[in-house]
């Protein structure tokens, strides 16, 4: 089965990744889709599918193993409807086999008999001439004539005796190789469906990361060249080319650096919890618009993480948000990296 390992893996080899950002992103995935099906009930994913929480009621019902009845308590069951991209993706190397409807009421008992009847018959014929077999050596050793008599149908009445347990328990073996061979089968079944649904979540899991990294999950790298490409406009007249472009780099990531050490200063002293984090508040990455049933909690941990609830405060001074709000989305930076 398919861990997030292998999903790690995975994205690391198509996006060129760290392998830590890619389980990283994986658990992140998991647990919004955990979040939003515990919320909403329905979480629906671009590409991949919609998950959904059914509630099942309690039942009764016979046990297979016991015969007794038994009661099945109310739980909750979560349904997979596949996207149609996904399905397509996934039926493709299964296009050429075609489908054989069978009937709900046909019969297989009369070919399973007609096979165990065949293997009856074989393990009477061996029994049999494994029989006739061995009577002349039992009796080859006698040389008295009133002994072979006796002995003659004292052998013939045994070899007949031996014949029918031998064909009972081959009937019996059989019917318990056929009992095990069903319950095998059954398990085979199930064991086939769960790799199923388990390769498509992997699948799925793969495919939502590819959608979602073009839209902010992994832009962080992108923001500081726009910057410097918008500063080098003021420079772009000056005629010697190489002389400019160091001194402008130099003095683009001094205004650069100054900038974000007015915006760590600004709001670590609006926010105790800001200036003791591990993090320091060094730009704005982007505005989100608030939705329905959003919070600022969710936000953050959406955006940056778990427990970085106090940056997005510190950056936009309020706690409570309602649907539709503008809300800025802090950069952060690790202290030591400066």
């Amino acid at each position: 089965m398919m861990t997030i390992k292998d999903l790690a893996k995975a994205l690391v080899e198509k996006h060129d990744l760290r392998e830590k950002d890619a389980e990283e992103f994986i658990d992140l995935l998991i647990e919004i889709l955990y979040e939003g099906l515990r919320t909403d009930r329905l979480v629906k994913i671009k590409g991949l599918g919609t998950f959904k929480v059914m509630e099942v009621k309690e039942r009764e019902s016979i046990s297979v193993n016991t015969g007794e009845r038994v009661v099945i308590d109310g739980h909750d069951r979560i349904t997979f409807t596949p996207d149609a991209t996904m399905r397509d993706l996934v039926n493709k190397p299964f296009v050429q086999f075609e489908a054989v409807p069978v009937n709900e009421g046909v019969d297989f008992s009369e070919i399973d008999g007609q096979e165990a009847t065949a293997q009856v018959e074989q393990t009477e014929e061996t029994v049999s001439l494994q029989s006739e077999e061995t009577i002349p050596a039992e009796t080859e050793p006698i040389a008295v004539p009133a002994i072979e008599q006796a002995g003659g149908p004292a052998v013939t009445e045994e070899s007949v005796v031996e014949e029918l347990p031998v064909s009972e328990m081959s009937e019996s073996d059989e019917e318990e190789e056929y009992m095990d061979d069903e319950e095998n089968e059954s398990g085979r079944r199930r064991w086939i469906l769960f790799t199923l649904a388990a390769l498509l979540i992997a699948v799925g899991a793969f495919f939502a990361g590819y959608y979602m990294a073009g839209d902010g999950f992994m832009a962080h790298d992108v923001l500081p060249s726009r910057k410097i490409s918008v500063k080098k406009k003021t420079v772009s007249k000056v005629p010697s080319l190489q002389p400019a472009s160091t001194k402008n780099d130099s003095t683009v990531k001094l205004s650069a650096d100054e900038e974000e050490a007015r915006f760590a200063t600004q709001y670590d002293k609006l926010d105790a919890r800001v200036r003791t984090g591990a993090y320091r508040i060094v730009g704005i990455e982007q505005e989100v618009t608030v939705q329905k049933e959003q919070t600022l909690s969710g936000l953050s941990k959406y955006y940056l993480g778990s427990d970085m609830e106090c940056y997005v405060e510190a950056l936009n001074g309020r706690r409570e948000l309602k649907a539709g709000d503008r809300v800025k989305i802090p950069k952060l930076k690790l202290r030591h990296l400066r």
